[in-house]
């Protein structure tokens, strides 16, 4: 391979994990069940391949990567958890910064992590993940820790449970991500479930904040003009 792996996700072009594995537990974590697939391949641990790791590999393939994309930074893991090793963290932004043409997507459940950097170029993403209105202060946190200037963003995703999102949650962000929990376990929703989206969905698009509906929720929200919007893409 002469370059990163092509990515799945379809708002992302580009996968780099070179940190992976995890230690929140999350029930629903679609990273674990796909590490398993890998345990004892690409440098993933073959008795557990969810233990965090890190994989120098992913970052020489970043160096060869010309074609500027978007890309996820360590997603099969969470790179800014309180138990990766600073060493670890500085490797991979090290190489981001040699390769400023492309975009690239941060995410954790941990925004106090992102006290640990200094950097926030106008190409990296700052997000966190939230999957029901019990973890909207993770948004808060992001916004109290993150720098002037820096682009924040939320992945909505999996939704597991009402959001109950107002105004004053959104105010802000760069942009917003809305996405269905999938798998064995992938949530029923109920129509109050459904509602809650919409709301939310149609605050973000009126606060002028860009939106981003994925493709496993497409079926579920009917809508008039279901937005598919990326940041980048409106500059």
């Amino acid at each position: 391979m002469s370059g990163l792996a092509r990515s799945g996700v379809e708002y992302v072009d580009y996968a780099l994990n070179a940190i992976t594995g995890c230690r929140h537990g999350c029930p629903w974590c679609w990273a674990e069940r796909f590490s398993k697939r890998l345990a004892g391949r690409f440098g993933y641990p073959a008795d557990e391949p969810f233990e965090p790791t890190f994989r120098r590999k992913p970052l020489d393939h970043l160096a060869k990567t010309s074609r500027p994309g978007v890309v996820s930074v360590c997603w099969m893991g969470d790179m800014w958890g309180s138990w990766v090793p600073q060493h670890w963290i500085n490797e991979v932004l090290a190489g981001m910064l040699d390769r400023p043409e492309h975009q690239y997507l941060l995410l954790t459940k941990n925004p106090a992590g992102y006290g640990r950097i200094m950097e926030t170029p106008s190409n990296w993403w700052f997000g966190v993940s939230v999957q029901s209105w019990s973890v909207l202060h993770r948004i808060d946190k992001l916004k109290s820790i993150a720098r002037p200037g820096a682009n924040l963003w939320v992945s909505f995703e999996p939704i597991i449970g009402s959001l109950r999102l107002e105004e004053e949650v959104l105010e802000g962000l760069s942009w917003v991500v809305f996405g269905a929990m999938t798998g064995p376990d992938a949530k029923r929703y109920q129509e109050s479930d459904i509602i809650s989206i919409k709301h939310a969905v149609r605050l973000a698009s009126k606060m002028g904040i860009p939106v981003f509906v994925k493709d496993n929720l497409m079926g579920r929200l009917v809508m008039d003009d279901i937005p598919r919007e990326t940041p980048w893409s409106l500059l």
